[in-house]
């Protein structure tokens, strides 16, 4: 494990603890409580009396501790020291928001997610002035104004990085957002170009890009100031996302007789290239959902997402000499799929953009996915289907939104270890750490066919061979899946169904 003093001499090693403290204490004297909206809302008013001295005990017992490696790309999967690697996790985009959180509850948090088994966290590394009627405002934005930054939020995502690190795990850490929280590219158009400026113009304007080039060369060029680590040097990071879901207002090329797709695209390979030209370290993707332009559009309704609506070409984005892996967020009640019909999302959308990024030569990650409470009867029924389908065709990551560690705060697309949804993520974090202990030979062309069961692609059919038969009459298979008792000593062969054995 990376541990936040490795490699630190004495003096310099005390000097990170002090500094740890120090990033602790103005926390430790007051609990800030803001509302948040529905996705985020990160609150916790636990006493964390004495937290600082847990978390230095903790960064004391990892220092011994080996070293993280940089993740790479190893045909369609990833891996760490030549090792297997699949990056399971959770989004927690607020984390480095500090009107949100405590800085003892990042670490508390970090912990919890840790234990687990959660090995990537995605964070947005952003905040962008301090808000406008429909953004997601913070007292305390990291960049105030265009190319003004403040320090004291910064240390914040040094703390962020520095406790991912003393838990073993990893961070996705995104640049800017298409949406407006906590500013985003609208910010920037109102602020470089003028107020009651189209969004789209952040992708084409001198102004746009030179101040978020000017941010991004601040960020991988920074020197933690807990750990002491630059960040581009800091294999905590998995890999950096350009943007959160860069797209187009919706047929803004097309209005224009244009052909679509062409300037997000042409943003991304300028952007890609300058981050790679200051951070050869670090994996690095584009952040969006999975839009197409050359697409099937003949056969229904879901197929806009394949026509060009949103300005997202996949098929070219992916095949970036300087991008290293693709991405798509999987939301099909947001996309107007019906709950009757979720099932034509695997083969017409996760299938699809598998075959794109596997014949690029590329990995792809689920980066975002989830279900809000009501759409079915369930949130474990969607979750389980999107899981197994993305691990039978080979994808290579993913993280749920949004899983939290508390029960607190929950609803919409929101759940905790104790809720409906966590079954279904418990057992994916369990497929993550059997890959991850293998070979990592699963999505090989070979291995088509077999060895189903423990590469995680059987499906369950209810047959003689694959039932649910429950340890008590008490309590059924699907209450103790959904209470994540699956693998406790007492369930062996009991509720195969329910447990995804088979």
């Amino acid at each position: 494990m990376y541990t936040v003093s490795q490699g630190l001499a004495l003096p310099q090693r005390a000097m990170v603890h002090l500094c740890l403290i120090l990033a602790i204490l103005p926390y430790a004297l007051s609990t800030t409580v803001s509302s948040v909206s529905r996705i985020a809302g990160e609150v916790s008013l636990d006493p964390i009396v004495g937290t600082e001295r847990r978390i230095l005990n903790q960064v004391e017992a990892d220092a011994s501790s080996p070293a993280f490696a940089f993740v790479k790309v190893a045909g369609k999967q990833f891996s760490v020291g030549g090792k297997a690697w699949y990056p399971a996790g959770t989004n927690a985009f607020y984390a480095a928001q500090t009107d949100i959180m405590s800085s003892a509850d990042v670490y508390l948090m970090f912990k919890a997610h840790a234990a687990q088994g959660v090995k990537v966290i995605r964070v947005f590394a952003h905040s962008d002035g301090y808000g406008f009627p429909d953004n997601i405002k913070t007292p305390n934005p990291i960049q105030p104004r265009l190319g003004v930054y403040n320090e004291n939020a910064l240390m914040r995502l040094d703390l962020v990085i520095a406790a991912a690190a003393s838990t073993g795990i990893r961070l996705v850490l995104v640049f800017t957002n298409f949406e407006p929280f906590y500013g985003g590219i609208q910010w920037y158009v109102n602020e470089a170009v003028g107020q009651g400026q189209s969004k789209n113009l952040f992708y084409t304007h001198p102004n746009c890009k030179l101040y978020y080039k000017k941010y991004v060369n601040m960020l991988i060029n920074r020197r933690n100031t807990v750990t002491g680590v630059i960040y581009r040097d800091d294999p905590t990071i998995f890999a950096w996302n350009l943007m959160n879901e860069p797209h187009t207002t919706d047929n803004y090329e097309i209005n224009q007789g244009k052909k679509p797709g062409q300037i997000v695209a042409a943003w991304i390979s300028e952007m890609a290239a300058f981050v790679k030209s200051i951070d050869s370290n670090h994996l690095l993707t584009t952040g969006e959902e999975g839009y197409r332009v050359r697409g099937d559009t003949s056969c229904c309704t879901n197929n806009w997402l394949n026509g060009g609506v949103k300005g997202v070409d996949f098929d070219t984005n992916v095949a970036d000499r300087n991008i290293d892996f693709a991405t798509v967020h999987a939301y099909p009640d947001n996309w107007g799929i019906a709950a009757s019909d979720y099932k034509w999302y695997g083969p017409n959308f996760l299938a699809d953009r598998a075959r794109i990024a596997h014949a690029a030569g590329k990995p792809i990650v689920m980066e975002e996915y989830g279900s809000r409470e009501g759409y079915l009867s369930s949130r474990n029924e969607l979750l389980y289907y999107l899981q197994d389908q993305a691990n039978a065709l080979g994808y290579a990551g993913s993280m749920v939104w949004s899983l939290r560690h508390l029960d607190s705060q929950t609803g919409g697309y929101v759940f905790s270890y104790s809720q409906d949804g966590a079954a279904a993520v418990k057992a994916q974090l369990a497929y993550a750490a059997r890959i991850s202990a293998s070979w990592g030979k699963c999505s090989e062309s070979w291995m088509s066919g077999y060895c189903l069961r423990s590469c995680g692609k059987c499906s369950c059919t209810g047959g003689a061979t694959c039932s649910d038969v429950a340890p008590s009459a008490a309590y059924s298979c699907a209450q103790q899946a959904a209470w994540g008792k699956c693998n406790e000593s007492w369930m062996a062969g009991k509720c195969n169904k329910s447990c995804r054995r088979c």
